[in-house]
């Protein structure tokens, strides 16, 4: 009979949860495409609104994309913390 002894740390959680979150291409792609869509989308409403609203129109684009980076940067290290 063979034992096999292991401790998992906060960091085989960390990559675990990215592992899962890459392991179709497609879905790894679409993940980090969005900012690219977001910021042409800043880009071309910037130019197209009057100065008095550009406020209004960049403030929703700009909350997206920065839940866009917390799913992306900081949830696999919430996560683990949380979980471990």
């Amino acid at each position: 009979m063979m034992q096999i002894t292991y401790t998992l740390s906060q960091r085989d959680f960390f990559e675990s949860t990215i592992a899962i979150r890459n392991r179709k291409k497609w879905a790894k792609w679409v993940f980090r495409a969005f900012p690219a869509i977001l910021v042409c989308q800043i880009v071309y409403s910037a130019l197209r609104s009057p100065r008095s609203q550009l406020i209004s129109t960049l403030t929703p684009l700009l909350f997206l994309l920065l839940l866009w980076a917390f799913l992306l940067w900081v949830s696999p290290w919430w996560f683990a913390r949380t979980h471990f």
